[in-house]
């Protein structure tokens, strides 16, 4: 792993609080040879902005876990306990390491809050972020630390930040929409479980793209709405097994499912064993 370490001078940002402009302390270059890395660490006074060139790795947030795959940029606060857990031999990765920063309305040396994803896909509307990594790592291989960097890496690093700030916050506001479209998918699907309804019936209900609405929900609880459905349908035949006399038959048409034949099949996938059985071991 190499390292080049330089400033910065400062410039006027609106982003910044009292117009002071962040500090590039150290850029990395990470490869293969990154043993190092996989220790549980955190840095109390810089932020880490990593970039993927090449590879795959899994990164260890806080006990949670992100994979990053060539084009996507991943975001450290500080005091963040990290660690790579896994990583293709492939990797390279460019991480810049930054403090001085004062963003309005976050800590010192905070880039992102940290009920935002710090992850930046490639797929974000501001695709390629990689120029500009590429950028601040051959200014470091250039320039020795002792050497004051000026405006052109002054305004590339602040640029930087600003297009990453940007990104995180619009992204966060995508995600909370998101989760307003599913909460109102989820408590559709919850007033009309027990009825003879599909996908395309419930897009046209709550008027959404049907492709939009299974992204949205399965984003959100973890399932297809189809299968929740199914889960829901299940909970309420297992209350009706043990509570009721109905013929199972009564209890499948009962519960949304069309078909007593069908509804046996996936009751027996979901709990391992026949509505039948279920009744008896009750």
């Amino acid at each position: 792993m190499l390292e080049y370490k330089f400033s910065t001078s400062q410039h006027s940002q609106n982003l910044f609080k009292n117009n002071i402009v962040p500090r590039l302390a150290y850029v990395q270059d990470i490869n293969e040879y990154h043993q190092n890395l996989s220790i549980k660490h955190s840095h109390s006074q810089f932020l880490e902005i990593i970039h993927i060139i090449k590879g795959c790795v899994i990164y260890e947030i806080n006990q949670k876990h992100y994979r990053l795959t060539p084009g996507d940029t991943l975001v450290i606060n500080p005091q963040q306990i990290h660690r790579i857990s896994e990583s293709s031999k492939t990797l390279s990765a460019i991480v810049l390491g930054i403090n001085n920063l004062q963003i309005q309305g976050l800590a010192p040396n905070y880039l992102i809050p940290l009920t935002v994803s710090p992850i930046i896909s490639i797929n974000s509307p501001f695709k390629d972020l990689q120029p500009y990594f590429l950028l601040c790592r051959n200014l470091a291989m250039i320039h020795n630390k002792d050497y004051l960097i000026n405006n052109p890496q002054t305004t590339l690093l602040t640029s930087l930040i600003t297009i990453i700030h940007n990104l995180c916050k619009n992204a966060n506001k995508s995600e909370k929409n998101e989760n307003t479209v599913s909460e109102r998918i989820k408590y559709y699907l919850d007033a009309h479980y027990l009825e003879d309804i599909n996908l395309e019936i419930i897009a046209k209900n709550l008027h959404l793209n049907k492709f939009y609405l299974s992204h949205c929900f399965k984003n959100y609880m973890g399932i297809s709405p189809m299968q929740y459905i199914n889960k829901r349908r299940i909970s309420e035949a297992q209350m009706l097994l043990i509570s009721t006399k109905l013929t199972i038959t009564e209890i499948s048409f009962r519960c949304g499912f069309n078909n007593s034949n069908y509804f046996q099949t996936t009751f027996k996938k979901a709990i391992g064993i026949t509505p039948g059985q279920y009744r008896k071991n009750w």
